[in-house]
């Protein structure tokens, strides 16, 4: 893919995705507006949402003059709703973010210079997720929780038996795409069939150690609500 350079390239691609998540995605997006990073590419996804979230989304990015709108008529699955941003990504780097979650304004500029900082070997950084529940009340826990390690560097083996990496947390570089290649529309566990080829295609990973992503956790959420789902799609994933 042919992507701007200097000035007129974007330094990150934020994509917000959504579904069904009208309560929530204004919330999201007031976040990537109020990013102490302001060169950013703002893509937001919907996958068929029935409720008014496209209302919602088209009516924010038409009051702040920017971001675009891929929208799917059907619910036709995460992956598949990415797959059609995929071609738009400009930016350096990219993240994806949970139309539920929100990022603190120093996210990006975080992530950014912590990637510029690292060698071109290292395909993406993640850091903690602060764990709220559906009213946006911190709980004062942590994704991954303060047990579990941090690995950095090449982690595929320590992956495979230790999910460890909340997707929202993640910024990634753009050229690992062309490497990967685009995302499993067959599985639910896209996010960890994601972050496992980024690992087997020879990347190596960094931790930021620092909590600035707020993660939504409620019932009816995919994580809380489909677990044994996603552990079926893990095994596939494998």
């Amino acid at each position: 893919m042919n992507l701007p350079d200097g000035p007129d390239r974007p330094r990150v691609t934020v994509v917000v995705t959504s579904y069904n998540q009208e309560q929530w995605i204004e919330q999201a997006l007031d976040s990537v507006a109020a990013q102490t990073e302001q060169r950013l590419q703002l893509i937001v996804t919907d996958d068929g949402s029935q409720d008014d979230s496209c209302k919602r989304i088209s009516n924010w990015i038409e009051r702040h003059a920017g971001g675009l709108l891929v929208a799917s008529e059907q619910n036709v699955g995460l992956p598949a709703v990415l797959n059609l941003a995929l071609p738009l990504f400009e930016g350096q780097y990219v993240v994806v973010l949970n139309g539920d979650d929100w990022m603190d304004p120093q996210r990006i500029q975080r992530q950014a210079e912590f990637l510029d900082r690292a060698g071109e070997e290292v395909g993406l950084a993640y850091c903690d997720l602060r764990v709220v529940d559906a009213t946006g009340a911190a709980t004062g826990e942590t994704f991954p929780p303060p047990s579990v390690e941090r690995r950095e560097g090449k982690v595929l083996h320590h992956l495979i038996a230790h999910p460890m990496i909340g997707m929202p947390s993640v910024m990634v570089r753009r050229e690992v795409f062309d490497a990967i290649g685009p995302w499993d529309e067959t599985l639910v566990a896209d996010d960890f069939d994601f972050l496992l080829r980024v690992a087997a295609a020879g990347f190596e990973f960094a931790y930021l150690a620092e909590s600035i992503v707020n993660y939504r956790q409620y019932g009816s959420s995919l994580t809380g609500g489909r677990s044994a789902e996603l552990v079926d799609s893990r095994f596939l994933a494998l």
